[in-house]
């Protein structure tokens, strides 16, 4: 059963290639196989190809595209991985996050097929606060992500088809999570550590909140899409 791991890259105020090296070798790392790793770059140089394509890949499947199109859009920059995606699971992943142990990607695929879920929410490790994190689902999860960010969930590629919506970036994953639970139900929660999440100035949540006008923009595209009052996810 292959793993595909879709990572969206950028230069990051040159930041990006240690958050991808420390996201590669977390993933090489792995004990599970077969894995199969889509990186999509936004990079405007050839950093991170470099690195990539001159690392031990010790097994992993690496599928390397640099995405020159909507450059900054994270939600296009994901649609581009997709297309390369051929596994019987998928794992959207955040370049600045990264596996926190060996047997992660194992341990949550065994409790994935254990339980039959369609989807599942893994916990975390918040970096630099050394703080656990075990996502919960609620049903307003459509503009209140209690799951966490990408990397916190895997689903089986029955359900690949509900793709991100680029028109959205604070919401990208809670709307996309909405849409999942509509069809799937709620995530079964693995409340093992699956992966550390990284805060940081330069993570896309922090600017948005300092622009001041993406969250009200938002906030009346959620509307326009889905009515006022926002649905819940019951």
């Amino acid at each position: 059963m292959t793993h595909s791991i879709l990572t969206t890259t950028w230069e990051c105020h040159g930041k990006g290639i240690q958050f991808v090296k420390e996201n590669m070798e977390s993933i090489v790392s792995q004990t599970y196989r077969p894995i199969q790793w889509i990186v999509s770059d936004h990079s405007k140089d050839s950093v991170i190809e470099d690195l990539l394509k001159s690392s031990d890949m010790k097994g992993v499947e690496l599928i390397y595209s640099r995405y020159s199109e909507n450059y900054g859009n994270a939600g296009h920059n994901w649609h581009n991985a997709l297309k390369y995606a051929t596994g019987d699971t998928l794992q959207y992943n955040c370049m600045d996050e990264r596996f926190a142990r060996p047997d992660a990607i194992k341990d949550a695929l065994e409790f994935m097929n254990k339980t039959g879920a369609e989807w599942i929410a893994c916990s975390q490790i918040l970096d630099p606060y050394n703080t656990r994190y075990v996502p919960k689902w609620n049903p307003n999860i459509i503009n209140q992500n209690t799951l966490s960010a990408f990397t916190a969930v895997i689903l089986r590629s029955s359900l690949k088809d509900i793709t991100l919506d680029p028109q959205f970036a604070y919401y990208l994953d809670s709307e996309w999570y909405y849409r999942i639970g509509k069809r799937a139900g709620p995530p079964a929660i693995f409340d093992s550590i699956v992966y550390i999440g990284r805060i940081h100035e330069f993570q896309m949540t922090a600017s948005i909140v300092a622009d001041g006008k993406r969250i009200p923009l938002e906030d009346s595209r959620l509307i326009a899409k889905h009515g006022n009052p926002l649905p819940r996810c019951d």
